[in-house]
């Protein structure tokens, strides 16, 4: 039995089921996914082996420590702010509802390999959950940022752990991809769309002149 994790599959704009492609991208994600194909690899030797892969949502409970805390903690101390309406919602999974997961599975896996996803019934949005940790701590109402104003942040605040001293995060181009994706359209790689265009001679003049 491997206990793996929901970021062991591309995730969709969607709900994700077992049929997800493996993560190639994220290294902890394509960590998780190479784990799955070992495990698989094992139970194609022999027709009798069984194994069961649950793909873990982020677990919470007593004793745990995971981004989930630092979520819970920032929100108690009133220093999060959600990005646009927070409306995004996140499959998470109790300690006790992961402990029966692995049980049942342990007990009752057929021949083969078995895959689950394995979280709470009801999937809440991010503002749920920062309302409801609020609520309980006595902390202020989250904020929230205009998910292009977020965007245009989001370098800065890499670069700064990072220790990036120098960088351009092109924060009229965030704009513009904003803009460009409510009419339908992929951000403009090279500047190929823009530089097909032509100058309005007058209106740059004015601008210039400003």
């Amino acid at each position: 039995m491997l206990a793996s994790s929901v970021l062991a599959v591309t995730r969709s704009a969607g709900a994700t089921d077992e049929l997800a492609p493996p993560e190639t991208v994220s290294p902890y994600g394509a960590s998780k996914a190479r784990a799955e194909i070992a495990v698989r690899r094992w139970a194609s030797e022999s027709p009798s082996r069984r194994a069961v892969i649950l793909r873990l949502a982020p677990v919470y409970g007593p004793d745990r420590r995971s981004n989930l805390i630092h979520f819970v903690t920032r929100v108690a101390a009133g220093r999060i702010a959600l990005s646009g309406t927070g409306a995004a919602r996140k499959s998470i999974v109790s300690r006790d509802n992961a402990a029966a997961a692995l049980l049942h599975a342990a007990t009752s896996a057929p021949p083969g390999v078995t895959v689950f996803n394995v979280a709470d019934r009801e999937a809440h949005s991010v503002r749920e959950l920062a309302v409801a940790v609020a609520r309980l701590t006595g902390a202020p109402p989250p904020r929230s940022v205009p998910l292009a104003l977020a965007r245009m942040a989001a370098p800065l605040l890499v670069a700064d752990r990072a220790g990036v001293l120098a960088f351009d995060t092109g924060p009229g181009n965030v704009l513009l991809d904003e803009a460009a994706a409510l009419v339908g359209l992929p951000p403009d790689a090279g500047g190929a769309l823009a530089a097909s265009g032509r100058v309005d001679a007058g209106r740059a003049a004015r601008w210039r002149a400003h």
